[in-house]
């Protein structure tokens, strides 16, 4: 018998799970939208696994896209070997772009580099480094000593040596660890590549551009989008990560990286979906819009956010402006 969304939306109503499980077999894709959709809010342990398979098996990119802001708020986010064999079967569907490539965004992985000469001089010589060749030099002439000295003294200068040379050694050691360290963050730097080919090095957000959302919404609106469409989530995260540090820089990184996914994921989702979007029109003022909605969105929408009186003991960050709404985001991220 055939169904319709109205069907689908008694049987949500209903809590009629084994219909809505039925229901994505269905041929028509929007019935097997509205289908999983409502699988995933009535969020029934049982279905769980049922709900991973189809969306794992589902091949319309269209649902997967319709899926993902659902998805977010559920509990099957949570699963992080689920998601990662979502993007993956979402990377293969999408055909040009795979995993270990470039994502619509241009969003280049980064990748370790080897330490150059300026590198070098930014790490420099410290005490540890000098201390170490001071009593390198000091063991190499007890050394010298031992040789030349008569036996009588000769043993005092043959553990002087060793202790001095030991001492160096640990030194050198400790330098080279600590100067390790210092080149990582020095040369790990994530290096993004927009489609203008500007290039725009970021140190407090390299995990940003990397986080599963960001690509997965990059290949689902690739088939939406017009060809000629200069704005993409990724250049909608950035004017986010700009805002929030524009608005308050005394933001803490690790809070301002959860609050930037959140709103990213709200905003790339409001603006690709709102109705006043064409190609003609007049896309900055649109997406400044769909930010300037996002808290009050976040902040109404976020079931989670009820938690924030609770939890608050344990968020130790600054927040003297923004207050609630990005410690909400941060909780509900958690």
């Amino acid at each position: 018998m055939a169904i319709s969304l109205q069907d689908v939306s008694n049987f949500k109503n209903s809590r009629n799970r084994i219909a809505l499980l039925e229901a994505l077999l269905n041929p028509d894709a929007g019935i097997r939208e509205a289908a999983v959709i409502a699988l995933i809010e009535i969020e029934d342990a049982r279905d769980a696994d049922s709900v991973k398979e189809y969306l794992i098996s589902e091949t319309d990119l269209h649902i997967r896209g319709q899926v993902l802001p659902f998805l977010h708020k559920s509990k099957l986010y949570d699963d992080q070997d689920f998601l990662d064999k979502l993007l993956l079967r979402t990377f293969e569907l999408a055909g040009t772009v795979s995993p270990s490539s470039v994502s619509i965004m241009s969003i280049k992985q980064p990748e370790p580099m080897e330490q150059s000469i300026s590198d070098s001089k930014k790490v420099g010589w410290g005490w540890d480094r000098i201390l170490g060749a001071v009593l390198l030099l000091s063991s190499l002439v007890s050394f010298l000593l031992m040789i030349s000295s008569p036996s009588e003294t000769r043993l005092m200068h043959f553990f002087s040596g060793v202790l001095s040379g030991a001492i160096a050694i640990g030194l050198f050691v400790y330098a080279n660890k600590k100067s390790k360290k210092k080149m990582d963050v020095v040369v790990l730097k994530e290096v993004v590549r927009p489609v203008e080919d500007e290039v725009i090095e970021k140190e407090h957000f390299t995990r940003l551009f990397h986080h599963r959302d960001i690509f997965a919404m990059g290949i689902l609106y690739e088939g939406e989008l017009p060809q000629d469409m200069s704005v993409t989530p990724s250049m909608i995260a950035r004017e986010v990560v700009s805002a929030l540090h524009q608005e308050n820089k005394y933001i803490d990184d690790r809070l301002s990286f959860h609050a930037v996914i959140k709103m990213e994921r709200v905003a790339s989702y409001k603006f690709f979906n709102s109705e006043d979007y064409n190609p003609g029109s007049d896309l900055d003022d649109l997406m400044r819009s769909c930010l300037d909605d996002v808290k009050k969105i976040v902040v109404t929408d976020d079931p989670l956010i009820e938690k924030v009186a609770a939890q608050m003991s344990k968020v130790k960050v600054r927040i003297p402006t923004l207050g609630v709404v990005w410690v909400g985001m941060y909780i509900s991220m958690i």
